[in-house]
């Protein structure tokens, strides 16, 4: 699945596709989506970026959190709708083909 961010927003990239990883609802805080920049950089500088202070170390863990400049980031849910307008959905199936001789 993959969103569209059509406007400026906490440094996301405007009419910029990004892709969903997921989504996870930490105890006690709040859902967040998981997102990442296909150019494989972070820009997102809002709130659950991966310095925000707020993390815990037992969100990290619930949320499979790895700090690195590797392109995906958590948004809370609030704020992806702000900031993503349009989706697209793509099925994967493995196809295969066969060649067949006709007389």
């Amino acid at each position: 699945m993959a969103a569209s961010c059509k406007h400026k927003f906490n440094g996301l990239i405007t009419g910029h596709a990004y892709s969903l990883l997921g989504t996870v609802v930490l105890s006690g805080g709040p859902k967040l989506v998981h997102v990442r920049n296909p150019w494989g950089r972070e820009e997102y500088k809002g709130p659950f970026r991966d310095d925000d202070p707020q993390w815990t170390d037992q969100w990290k863990k619930e949320a499979g959190m790895v700090a690195a400049n590797d392109g995906a980031f958590f948004i809370p849910l609030s704020e992806y709708k702000k900031s993503f307008t349009t989706y697209s959905i793509v099925m994967y199936q493995k196809w295969q083909t066969q060649h067949l001789e006709v007389d």
